[in-house]
Formats: C-alpha cells, structure tokens, sequence
C-alpha cells in the first residue's frame, strides 16, 4: 500500500529546501528516494536487522529436529554456536562493525523501502547548538522508519543521533550484536540522560508497544501518548527541544494477530513486546516486513520554556510542554496526512 508523492527534488545528493507542490515540507534525499528496491543486497540486509525473532523459531525447530534424529554432533555444534552468540558481548568491535557492516546493512534496509525524509525546519535543527529528542510515531508491528535516522546515512541535520528502543533486543543473541552495529542503545532513562548530556540526539518512539494494541490502519492511528511524560521531563532537564515526528506508509508492512485487553497491556510493559504473531515478506511468521515506501515527516522542535534556575523541572512544567507536543504532533498530523493519502484515517491520542 503506498501514497501519492512526487519525488524529492535533490542536487548531487544533498538536500533540497524547495517546498514540494502540496506542502511546506523541505525534503531531503537518499539514493533511492523514488521507489522501494528488493534486490538481493536489500533482502539480506532487511533480513539481517529484522528477520531475527525467524531466525530463533528455525533454530529451535532445527534443534527439535537434530534431538529427534539423534544426530549429536550436529547437536552439539549448533548450541554451541548458539552459546557463544550469547556469550559475546554486545559490544564487542562496535566500532570497527558499525564503520563497516553497520553502514552497509543502513543503507541497503533505507534502499529497501525507499525511505524518504521530509523537514518542516530543516534550518532550525541544523543551526541547534544542543541536541535534540526526536520522538517517532507511530510505532506500528515495528518501527523500521527508525533506521532514517541512522548516522551513516547523513540524513539527520544538526547533532549526532541515535536510536533507542526496548532493553530486549540488546539481551537477544545475534540480535544484540546487530543493533549495536546500527548504534543501537536502550531506551532506559540512565541511557536517555547519557546521550543527551554527551552531545547526542536521540530518536525513539515514546508510544511504545501499547500502540501495536490499538492498530486499525484503514480506520485510525492510535498514539499512545497521553502518559508518556517522561521524556518531556527529560527535555527539560538536559534543555534538549523536543521534536515531533511522524512516518507515513507504514500501514501493510506486516500483518498481524496480536494479544488484546489489560492483560496483553500489562505484559508488554513487562516483557517489552507484544504477544502474538506477525508476517511480512513472503509470508513468514516473525520474519522481515514487506517492501514499502516510507516517508518521515520530521516537524518543528516544540519550543522550550524559559525556566528560573538548573533545578529538575516541576510535574507542572512537565505537564504544559507534554500538551505543546501533542498539539505539535497533531497539528503535524493534520496538516500532512492528505498528501499521503491518510486523509480519511483519523488520528486518535490516548
């Protein structure tokens, strides 16, 4: 499923502040700006970062299997294999991996669905003299558009950025090791407080797993917002403007069945996912998502108050700029859904 777009106007790659027919939005460009590409690098690379949770089912149904056969040697080398994935620090040649098979695998999952990204500011954020919190909805299955913001791809304008997400995937063998790759880091506050005080801007998605819950793309987007306070508290305190943002095209990246009801509310704040099951790209339970073009609409940072002193901010400054971000969100929303074809999908906040 896609939506209605003319490409981004680009000079040698750099980025274009044209204002597009039907928007005020500033585009910017990635090779492959026009159309989603599967070509085989794409597919490997898609299925490196996303196809993991697959990968797990095969190699437990591999090891049921060898059991049943009584083939022990075979056995034995894929637990080991599976041991010293676990063994290997997360962190292990981050560097080397990230300059290296980090930026391959960015560029080529960005090729893959064509990722656009679109600045309401673009001049804002690249003149900022500190970071600043991009907070990317909606969540969706999974938030794959957060690969536009990897640093390989120079997407991003002002401060380095980073992605944060769920402490689980960094627990996951093999999969710990990718993400670090990507310059992925845990979406835990220690973490949070860390990268903004280092300099760094950060990109997640504050909705979270609730969101998956709530998913009726042909009728609504539900954000789960109305309690994530959080980080607008942090913003406060590190003086870092918060910066709505919102992707386009996500809908039929996958398809799902997915626990509903308190009880799946309160699990997924527990265990950091969703129960249930999802299939994308050929139909494979948990395996990478369908190729779609995808556009991120990256808005106005929300102003900052002024505030008296360095203290921690009070729970009423935290609650009148959490309002200014969802009206920014909104507002957003609103003003860029019918160039995308979302006209029609309402955007609720709970």
């Amino acid at each position: 499923r896609g939506f209605p777009m003319s490409p981004a106007p680009t000079i040698n790659g750099a980025y274009v502040r044209k204002p597009l027919p039907t928007s005020a939005l500033a585009p910017g460009a990635l090779e492959s700006q026009d159309a989603p590409r599967t070509g085989i690098r794409n597919l490997v690379a898609i299925w490196t970062w996303l196809g993991w949770i697959a990968n797990y089912y095969i190699v437990l149904t591999l090891i049921a299997l060898l059991a049943a056969l009584r083939w022990h040697k075979s056995l034995a080398t894929v637990v080991a294999v599976l041991a010293v994935l676990t063994a290997v620090p997360a962190d292990l040649g981050q560097r080397l991996m990230s300059r290296t098979l980090g930026s391959w695998l960015a560029r080529h999952a960005a090729d893959y669905f064509g990722i656009q990204m679109y600045y309401v500011d673009y001049e804002t954020l690249e003149k900022s003299t500190t970071p600043v919190i991009f907070t990317l909805e909606p969540h969706d299955v999974l938030p794959v558009s957060m690969i536009g913001f990897n640093e390989h791809l120079k997407q991003v304008p002002g401060h380095p950025c980073v992605g944060l997400m769920t402490s689980t995937v960094f627990n996951l063998p093999g999969m710990k090791s990718v993400y670090r790759w990507l310059d992925g880091h845990s979406v835990d506050k220690h973490t949070f407080s860390r990268l903004l005080a280092g300099g760094r801007s950060v990109c997640f998605c504050p909705g979270g797993v609730q969101e998956v819950i709530h998913l009726q793309h042909d009728r609504e987007t539900v954000l789960f917002l109305k309690k994530r306070l959080g980080f607008a508290k942090l913003a406060l305190r590190h003086g870092t403007p918060v910066v709505p943002t919102f992707t386009f095209g996500l809908a039929g990246t996958y398809s799902h069945r997915f626990m509903r009801g308190k009880f799946a509310e309160s699990l997924a704040r527990k265990i950091g996912f969703l129960p249930g099951v999802f299939w994308g790209l050929g139909g494979m339970p948990y395996g990478p998502p369908r190729s779609r073009r995808l556009a991120v609409v990256v808005g106005t940072p929300v102003p900052l108050p002024e505030r008296q002193g360095d203290g921690e901010p009070s729970d009423a400054e935290v609650e009148r700029y959490h309002e200014d971000f969802l009206a920014a969100i909104t507002a957003l929303y609103d003003a860029h859904k019918g160039f995308f074809g979302m006209e029609k999908v309402a955007l609720r906040i709970i």
